[in-house]
């Protein structure tokens, strides 16, 4: 009998264009390792390694989780990713990966304790390294007592547009005091750059 050349195998299910005459499968089955076999049993192979029908795998290179769906087909849909960054962390997208990490320590204090005059302005500056950020992933609190958003009492204190810079307006003994026992806190809620 006529069949195609090369004969169908998990590789090349089909087979070749060419056709040539010998032995061939039944109609649903290719050979391989010199035996035929169902074709949807044919198992997925992606850099040189082969994966069993239902097996599952990563092309961390393009970005896609994928399954092997029998019949050497593969199905492959973007990566899904989980944030899990802790409450001082920020989350960043970073060159040739998928996903995005999480980076702790970007953050640092410029001036740590800087000196006040009654009723002038005191300038709280920060730096962040290694990391594009905008005003959204920064908050500035005044955490004892409480925990009060400084963003959102624009009476005292104003905020520069990239959020690094916390002015406040005029120093008075009570933030002086507050001030000097360390009760502003800058901190990172979960945004992303």
């Amino acid at each position: 009998s006529k069949g195609p050349k090369p004969a169908p195998s998990c590789s090349k299910t089909n087979g070749g264009k060419k056709s040539q005459k010998g032995c061939f499968c039944p109609e649903g089955q290719v050979m391989e390792n010199g035996a035929c076999m169902d074709v949807t049993e044919c198992q997925c192979e992606y850099a040189g390694q082969r994966y069993d029908v239902g097996d599952k795998w990563d092309k961390e290179g393009e970005c896609l989780s994928c399954k092997c769906n029998g019949a050497a087909e593969e199905k492959c849909e973007a990566m899904s990713c989980k944030s899990n960054c802790d409450d001082d962390e920020i989350e960043v997208e970073v060159e040739d990966e998928c996903c995005p990490v999480c980076r702790a320590d970007w953050l640092t204090a410029v001036n740590p304790a800087p000196a006040g005059d009654m009723n002038e302005p005191l300038h709280l500056t920060c730096a962040v390294e290694g990391i594009e950020i905008t005003a959204d992933n920064v908050k500035w609190y005044k955490y004892n007592p409480g925990e009060e958003d400084l963003g959102l009492l624009p009476k005292h204190y104003s905020l520069s547009n990239d959020g690094l810079i916390l002015t406040i307006k005029k120093m008075s003994d009570a933030r002086v005091g507050s001030y000097k026992k360390q009760w502003y806190q800058r901190r990172v809620r979960g945004a992303s750059p």
